[in-house]
């Protein structure tokens, strides 16, 4: 038995957190600040006793989510909340906070010991294997520390959106890590610890849900396991579980007015067609079960090429479907040995069971059966989720890492088993180095390749300390200023001055040119449990039937449409508008079929929009 393998350990944690910090030096300056201030100005808010980032419309922020009477960020309240000590701390020296990267390198270190903690727990160097025990389990960490996936995430522009997911997938290997210390040592408090810690997952991003809930899950097997009776600590570790997700559909309705509302088709981000998608329907929804799997798999395994800001652009990369649907892809994720791993985990744990549990001088089975077990379940959940989803891109790939990454680890300990149950000890030293060297080599082929991630996309460093300043500074002043009234009707030609920097001005609609419409067109209005709308064809026989309206999530009943001249006249209403406390709504008008999305430029000139009292329909 190895008296104390940390001596050991130690160095190999520095060295994984040097090598990260190493590149990342190289790529990218440390103490440039993210271009986006979504997360800085939501601390802001916690700390006013808030959740709105703006309590107007105007001024509007790309993708931020109009909600309740007030803005928001949809991504997600968990990361600001790990940030904002940090913030605090930068704040006492002058700074506006603390720059993303270097908060996200100081988690990263703090997360390394606990990884190798969780690797270990079920794996002990013991016997004569105990050196190799000790290399191959570092050889994991570095394999998760170190993915190539992970960091170029984190090399890339590292706004909200990578820094939910990086976060995100932190958040999600600490679980894993603690279901594996507490398979070594089943407490109730840990036990107690590993259910809350789990229904939190859903705060720093809403798919992180499935990893909680597998975590949550495979932690109750096990006290069912090794307590009989045990029912009553897993009822109130199943109260300590929901109590996160609970909180977040409150949080959900207090903000977005529905608990399952997480804010997606409130967004406002100027790219019409994924608008309508989120808002209304799409195409891809009913896409043939085979071939979206194949294209979600080729996204994944076969690393297509970068489409850049082309988010729609059609045949760009293998078994891409035809259908519309947003995408952008900006990095490099998974190859096919990822996939053979993953895919080959669960049989191979299987097999390590059934032919070495009686005789094996390897430490337990179950290190590598749970890691396989909580791999195939997360990535199972995960593919489930995005077979259909409106959009993809290589940050929503990544979700995918904790998975994938605890699949190649229950493989290659099972791999190990099986070859010194039949081969010996010597052997299982020699298949670790053997394991070793193909990972040096896999890994590096990733970054030699010509551009594993785009130019354009390094370049991107983020903002000074006095640009930071600047801009945060802007939004004090327009989330505290006194603006107009948001306006009962649109005409179109206006008879107003409009600014394409002010929230009044209307999306996917030329109000201040021919009138022509989009797929979408958005506006904000004062509340009115009915929309009236005047429209011109510009094409006879232009569809008419296809048109909806929302009131930011409620959807409008038509309930009259007539002829006035040669405009067509259509009246939409809710009666359930008139029951909530009035604040300025954001009225989205789809004007097309969900599945002409992306084919047809809707033949319509809206002319006019105005908000009407509720009357209710004629008998």
């Amino acid at each position: 038995m190895v008296k104390n393998p940390w001596r050991f350990y130690i160095p190999v944690i520095a060295a994984c957190f040097f090598v990260f910090l190493g590149v990342l030096l190289v790529t990218t300056p440390l103490t440039r600040y993210a271009y986006g201030q979504s997360y800085r100005l939501q601390i802001d808010a916690f700390l006013s006793g808030r959740l709105a980032l703006q309590d107007h419309p105007f001024f509007r922020v790309h993708d931020w989510v109009w909600g309740r009477g007030s803005y928001y960020q949809l991504w997600g309240l968990g990361t600001p909340v790990l940030q904002m000590p940090w913030e605090l701390l930068a704040r006492l020296f002058g700074l506006p906070g603390m720059p993303e990267r270097i908060i996200f390198v100081i988690y990263y270190a703090l997360c390394l010991p606990l990884f190798m903690a969780g690797i270990q727990s079920g794996r002990r160097p013991a016997g004569s294997a105990g050196t190799a025990i000790m290399f191959q389990n570092s050889l994991w960490l570095a394999a998760i520390a170190l993915a190539p996936p992970f960091m170029a995430l984190v090399y890339t522009r590292f706004g909200e959106y990578e820094e939910a997911i990086a976060f995100g997938c932190l958040w999600a290997l600490a679980l894993l890590s603690l279901l594996q210390l507490f398979q070594a040592r089943p407490t109730g408090k840990f036990f107690a610890l590993i259910s809350f810690l789990s229904g939190l997952a859903v705060f720093v991003r809403p798919t992180m849900l499935s990893y909680g809930a597998v975590t949550f899950g495979l932690a109750c097997l096990e006290k069912m396991r090794r307590e009989k009776g045990s029912w009553k600590s897993i009822l109130g570790g199943l109260l300590l579980f929901a109590a996160g997700p609970a909180l977040l559909l409150v949080l959900n309705y207090t903000r977005f007015g529905s608990p399952f509302e997480f804010g997606y088709s409130l967004n406002l981000s100027s790219i019409l067609v994924n608008e309508f998608a989120l808002r209304f329907d799409y195409p891809f929804r009913k896409e043939p079960l085979l071939t979206a799997a194949r294209e979600l798999f080729s996204e994944l395994f076969l690393q297509p090429d970068f489409n850049k800001f082309k988010f729609f652009k059609q045949g760009f990369f293998f078994w891409q479907s035809p259908s519309l649907r947003f995408r952008e892809f900006y990095f490099h994720t998974f190859d096919l040995i990822a996939f053979l791993c993953t895919a080959l985990a669960v049989p191979a744990a299987l097999l390590d069971w059934r032919q070495t549990r009686r005789n094996n001088p390897l430490p337990d089975f179950r290190a590598a059966g749970t890691l396989a077990a909580w791999s195939a379940i997360n990535f199972i959940i995960l593919f489930g989720f995005y077979l259909r989803s409106p959009g993809v891109s290589s940050r929503y790939d990544l979700d995918f890492f904790p998975a994938i990454s605890a699949g190649i680890i229950a493989f290659g300990i099972s791999s190990s088993r099986l070859i010194c149950a039949r081969a010996g000890e010597k052997a299982f030293l020699r298949y670790s180095c053997v394991l070793a060297a193909l990972i040096v080599l896999w890994y590096a082929s990733y970054f030699l390749k010509s551009e594993a991630i785009p130019s354009e996309i390094k370049q991107r460093v983020g903002l000074t300390t006095q640009e930071t300043k600047l801009i945060m500074a802007e939004r004090t002043m327009a989330r505290t200023r006194t603006f107009p009234e948001v306006p009962g009707s649109y005409e179109c030609p206006s008879s107003t001055d409009v600014s394409s920097d002010l929230a009044y001005h209307p999306l996917g609609w030329q109000v201040d040119n021919d009138c022509q419409v989009d797929a979408i067109t958005a506006v904000f209005m004062e509340a009115s449990p009915c929309v009236e709308l005047r429209v011109h064809r510009t094409q006879e026989g232009a569809e008419m039937d296809a048109i909806r309206v929302k009131s930011n999530i409620t959807e409008m009943l038509k309930m009259d449409q007539r002829e006035d001249g040669d405009q067509q006249v259509l009246l939409f209403c809710s009666d359930s508008i008139e029951k909530e406390r009035p604040y300025p709504r954001l009225i989205s008008i789809g004007w097309i079929a969900p599945e002409n999305l992306g084919r047809a430029v809707p033949q319509l000139k809206l002319l006019a929009v105005k908000a009407l009292p509720y009357s209710p329909p004629k008998a």
